[in-house]
């Protein structure tokens, strides 16, 4: 079963576009989904299990540049997964890998070829204490649009590497009047393109929660975390400490509502002078309402700081909200719908301010128990003050996913 999984990973290698390889492509990745569905059905939990997304994008703005200088292309993209979960008495370890490997119709130099590793074990050592450990690496790109930044017109996207190592530690469980837990998180991010190694930067994170219970089905949460960013070249170093201190609640009210909210104040001082301090409000929500079976609604907001990608700018406050609907009109059929709507401003003598808006919606179909479809229709944006930085974008996808438990 393996071989043929690594079979899906060597032809994308082959991908290219052109009418006529772009449906040999395409037919050969689904003949090889359908030649091994049959083995991974057998694969019992835990064991090794494997699943892929063929994705055919068509978008009207590929670099996310201003309307004069907008490109069209279509993109196709194969992302294999697979995880292996092995049991030791009462102690868990699963090993993760995914890949995203894209080839452009006629833009050939934004293809790109990605993938991680993650490494994550789970270790119950009595009832009272628990702990967790993951490492990580991953080779990736940003997305255009996705940063504060331009996106070239003439290069590829940034490309970056990153490693990571994170451990947490549990005293107490979910169920306990009181529990506890410390994380501690060590990445390590460099840049490999378009001489963004001024953006290279380790972080080191430490987090202590405590959790109380306030009734049955909802927790009394407070949180306090400490990052340090140390940016490691450049004329403008934007290395900063970065606190916050949160009180918030987990609950689980009735079946039907999940959720949990943190507010509270955040400090990010850098140690350049040039880049202004920022201190306030920091708040995020996540909430899951599901009135029935067959409907679920996501709710979510954020206010925090974000790293600029810019030489010259320092970190700046995002603002977003957003909502994502999902009603399964047949046991086989489901629609989707999602907005999102941010706020970005930049602290520094810049005054800058970019509002972003991403609408989709979308139609999946289960064609088999283990092989789907799906098409989604999607519009972004970035309205900003300083017009160079404007864009839209309109992206048509379909996809074609196996999703083996």
């Amino acid at each position: 079963m393996s071989s043929k999984a690594f079979r899906i990973v060597s032809t994308v290698k082959l991908i290219h576009f052109g009418s006529t390889k772009l449906i040999l492509s395409s037919l050969l990745s689904l003949a090889l989904i359908s030649t091994f569905s049959q083995t991974i059905l057998a694969a019992p939990s835990p064991g090794f299990i494997v699943n892929t997304d063929l994705v055919l994008t068509h978008e009207d703005n590929i670099r996310r540049s201003s309307d004069t200088l907008k490109e069209s292309d279509t993109i196709l993209a194969v992302k294999p997964k697979a995880e292996w979960l092995v049991l030791f008495g009462k102690h868990q370890l699963d090993l993760h890998y995914k890949g995203d490997y894209g080839r452009y119709s006629d833009e050939d130099i934004l293809n790109y070829s990605d993938h991680s590793l993650k490494a994550h074990g789970l270790f119950d050592h009595s009832y009272r204490f628990n702990s967790e450990f993951e490492l990580g690496a991953a080779r990736d790109h940003d997305d255009p649009g996705s940063t504060d930044a331009i996106s070239a017109t003439k290069t590829n996207f940034n490309e970056f590497k990153r490693d990571y190592a994170k451990g947490k530690f549990y005293y107490g469980t979910a169920k306990s009047i009181g529990q506890f837990i410390v994380e501690l998180n060590h990445s390590k991010t460099r840049y490999t393109n378009n001489g963004q190694s001024f953006r290279d930067y380790d972080q080191d994170t430490i987090t202590g929660t405590f959790f109380f219970r306030i009734a049955p089905a909802t927790r009394l949460l407070l949180e306090s975390a400490f990052s340090e960013y140390d940016y490691l070249t450049g004329s403008f170093d934007q290395s900063n400490e970065d606190q916050r201190y949160l009180l918030g609640l987990e609950w689980e009210s009735t079946a039907k509502t999940t959720g949990i909210f943190k507010i509270g104040r955040q400090n990010k001082e850098y140690n350049n002078t040039i880049f202004d301090d920022i201190s306030g409000l920091t708040l995020s929500l996540d909430m899951i309402w599901k009135p029935n079976t067959y409907t679920e609604l996501k709710l979510g907001a954020t206010r925090d700081t974000s790293e600029s990608a810019q030489a010259s700018a320092g970190g700046f406050i995002s603002e977003y909200i957003r909502a994502e609907l999902k009603h399964r009109f047949t046991p086989r059929t489901a629609i989707s719908a999602a907005i999102s709507l941010g706020d970005e401003e930049f602290t520094s003598s810049i005054g800058r301010s970019d509002k972003r808006e991403d609408f989709r919606i979308g139609l999946e179909h289960e064609l088999r128990r283990w092989l789907f479809i799906s098409t989604e229709i999607r519009y972004e944006s970035r309205d900003s003050n300083q017009n160079q930085f404007d864009y839209s974008a309109n992206i048509f996808m379909v996809t074609i996913s196996t999703k083996f438990d």
